[in-house]
């Protein structure tokens, strides 16, 4: 990976941080906001999971469907019992936190990258640790681009559900006016 990538990855970082230390509030209402959007799995986010463009910039290819952000050989192993590991939720019934239990080969995935990009990361993946600091900028990457993956699902999602609804506000008129 070269010095110029790691740098705009850096930049995106740091304007990232740079605005929500400057204003806390302005992503989220409070507290509870906050955790129901981390944790909640909406009906809608059980097929966000499909195949999709590869994230990486210029790349054209279908990604795999199961690109792991944390490596299932490393850490999500050494915390699994019985091949599963736990899961923070928001319970929007309960409107409470909860723990889910996933198995091992779905924890921490998404349809991130294509073969040769999923790659990029079997270096220490195979090592099972961080040896170097690119390993670490890599792990970085690939954490923020599953955020960028989930977030342009919800963003897609939202959106469709918006659609929707002026649709049927627009409908509703004419319904009442048939019925007078």
């Amino acid at each position: 990976m070269d010095k110029k990538f790691l740098d705009k990855i850096n930049t995106a970082i740091d304007k990232a941080l740079e605005d929500f230390q400057s204003n806390p509030d302005f992503i989220f209402e409070n507290e509870l906001e906050r955790l129901k959007y981390q944790y909640s799995q909406p009906k809608e986010l059980k097929n966000w999971k499909k195949k999709q463009k590869c994230i990486v910039d210029g790349c054209d290819k279908k990604s795999i469907e199961k690109s792991h952000t944390i490596q299932k050989s490393g850490s999500i192993k050494e915390l699994a019992e019985n091949d599963h590991i736990l899961t923070p939720n928001f319970n929007n019934k309960t409107g409470e936190m909860e723990m889910l239990s996933v198995g091992v080969n779905i924890a921490s995935t998404f349809p991130g990258y294509c073969l040769e990009h999923e790659s990029l990361f079997s270096e220490f993946e195979n090592q099972k640790d961080f040896k170097t600091g690119e390993h670490m900028g890599l792990q970085l990457y690939r954490t923020v681009c599953r955020e960028i993956v989930i977030n342009e699902y919800q963003k897609n999602s939202l959106e469709d559900l918006q659609k929707r609804y002026i649709k049927t506000v627009a409908i509703c008129p004419i319904i009442f006016s048939s019925l007078i």
